[in-house]
């Protein structure tokens, strides 16, 4: 019995007879290109025409291999053909049992074959690169992107060390760094910083950054060309693997599961991890307690979102970048209008600094071509809106000053006070808006220095409890909230605690008490609302019954 392949026109080899035997042509077989057709019409109706189209027809195929006996009844083999054994196995798991059914009903046995892809032809070109050349990195990190720019505080102080004894090797290899914090935090300048530095310090390292994404389409390109060996040599040989977006492989087990061999791999050769999340490992939803358990076992360091005096230095440093002079409290009167717009909860992020700039660059060049929407006279303030001659502008960065910065921001920078006697921002130009409740719960949250979470939650903390008084007295007095809303504001279930709040801070205004208002200097609690009411309405608060 000779097999020989039909593919889709399914014509059999006649049989071979010795040679001293008459030559009689065998029977034709009756399965043909008709019933080839008919396979094909039979599988698209059991598993629908579009899957057959898109997984059996144009992403395996169908041969089939016919045999023929000196009887006229043929035989044979429906075969799939496919170009690696993953794509083999889904289709396994998928269509086997229609495939036996429809081949069977046409009398034929069914196999899987596994054919490596068409190589192209070979033409003149550039020589092969050397299989140990450095990996090119799915990222090309940004070049501005270094360790050296990176703006460093409290809230980023950790991380900022741990990536620079990742960099300069003195973090023990081995060990996985993973950083986490809200998006927006400098934990990718982080990352594209590290793969930058370490070559740089140590020549002849191999660096790769990537993000969890890339991570994934990258392993299902390999397993799709029948390469994951090649895939997982390379990545597993590299001295610096960092992943951006840890998250993205939430309940996706099987990347997982080739993650945490790679993490293995590259720390049973003392190389180095770095990993980006959103969250720490431990609160990581849909992850296996394998993978988590050795991400734990790292040094884990977390990102905050920037405090005020963070943010005043990278409002100047992208300033810088933007080409733009700014005096300090300039700059943190920038930040500080920046947070103030910023909703209630909502951590302040580089990227809103970062709008911010770019907004108040576009202002002050309005400024300075003598459009002043409301204003009459731009001419007369010795401030970054006085116009350049084009001479001037080419000759000297713009310096922004503090009327840019009010003209830009309005409501939200009217309250900057700045400190050590320098001018700040007490006023606004041109007509006010009305204040609402969210603008007060986010100026107490600073001003006591409570997040927005201790407000709304259950917790009795002194200056928690302080807080949720504070914003409702001042709502009630510079906003026309009822006590609903503002329960609504701070996040309190229902209005008759708030209620409870003001009734109780009135008494103690009555007392002349004093209050900690979160700096450790006992402060009148009507010093303190006339503060607060100053920075939202422009002059203290008057009181309001009701």
């Amino acid at each position: 019995m000779t097999k020989a392949p039909a593919s889709l026109s399914a014509r059999p080899r006649h049989a071979e007879f010795p040679a001293n035997t008459p030559r009689t042509p065998a029977p034709r077989p009756t399965l043909g290109v008709r019933s080839i057709a008919q396979i094909q019409a039979a599988l698209a109706r059991r598993v629908g025409a579009e899957r057959f189209t898109r997984d059996l027809q144009d992403g395996a195929g169908l041969d089939i291999e016919l045999a023929t006996t000196p009887s006229t009844t043929p035989t044979g083999t429906l075969v799939v053909r496919v170009n690696s054994h993953a794509a083999r196995e889904v289709l396994e798991r998928r269509y086997d049992s229609a495939l036996k059914q429809t081949a069977s009903e046409h009398g034929l046995g069914l196999s899987y074959r596994v054919q490596a892809p068409p190589t192209p032809a070979h033409t003149p070109g550039p020589a092969k690169a050397r299989t140990n050349a450095p990996i090119r990195p799915t990222h090309r990190p940004n070049a501005r992107q270094s360790l050296t720019n990176f703006v460093t505080g409290t809230c980023n102080r950790l991380a900022f060390d741990a990536a620079s004894a990742v960099a300069e090797a003195r973090l023990p290899a081995g060990v996985p760094l993973v950083l986490f914090g809200p998006c927006g935090t400098g934990k990718t300048h982080l990352l594209q910083a590290m793969c930058d530095a370490m070559p740089a310090r140590k020549p002849g390292s191999t660096c790769r950054f990537l993000t969890a994404e890339s991570f994934m389409s990258e392993f299902g390109l390999a397993c799709r060309d029948n390469r994951t060996e090649g895939f997982r040599k390379k990545l597993r040989a590299l001295d610096l693997l960092c992943i951006d977006d840890l998250q993205s492989l939430a309940h996706k087990p099987g990347m997982q599961q080739e993650l945490q061999h790679t993490l293995d791999a590259i720390r049973d050769r003392a190389g180095r991890v770095v990993l980006a999340a959103n969250a720490h490992p431990r609160k990581f939803d849909g992850f296996s307690d394998a993978l988590i358990s050795r991400l734990s076992g790292g040094m884990v360091a977390e990102v905050h979102a920037p405090d005020e005096t963070t943010a005043g230095k990278l409002v100047w440093a992208i300033a810088q970048k933007h080409g733009l002079v700014m005096d300090e409290n300039v700059a943190r009167a920038i930040a500080h209008g920046t947070s103030a717009q910023m909703r209630p909860g909502t951590p302040l992020s580089v990227r809103d600094l970062e709008g911010a700039v770019t907004k108040i660059e576009a202002v002050h060049r309005l400024l300075g071509s003598g459009h002043v929407p409301g204003h009459a006279h731009p001419h007369s303030h010795t401030d970054a809106s006085t116009p350049a001659t084009p001479t001037q502008q080419s000759a000297a960065p713009a310096r922004i000053g503090m009327l840019v910065v009010q003209r830009a921001m309005g409501d939200a920078a009217a309250g900057f006070h700045a400190h050590d006697g320098a001018p700040g921002i007490v006023a606004r130009i041109g007509p006010r808006r009305p204040v609402l409740a969210d603008q007060v719960v986010a100026l107490v949250c600073d001003r006591l220095r409570v997040t927005m979470a201790e407000l709304s939650g259950k917790g009795r903390h002194q200056r928690v409890v302080l807080a949720r008084a504070l914003a409702t007295i001042l709502a009630r007095r510079c906003t026309s909230a009822s006590y609903p809303e503002i329960a609504r504001a701070v996040g309190r279930p229902n209005h008759s605690t708030v209620i409870t709040a003001h009734q109780r801070l009135e008494h103690q205004l009555a007392t002349q008490a004093t209050v900690d208002a979160g700096d450790g200097q006992p402060i009148l609690l009507a010093a303190l609302i006339d503060e607060l009411a100053t920075r939202l309405t422009g002059q203290p608060a008057a009181s309001r019954t009701g």
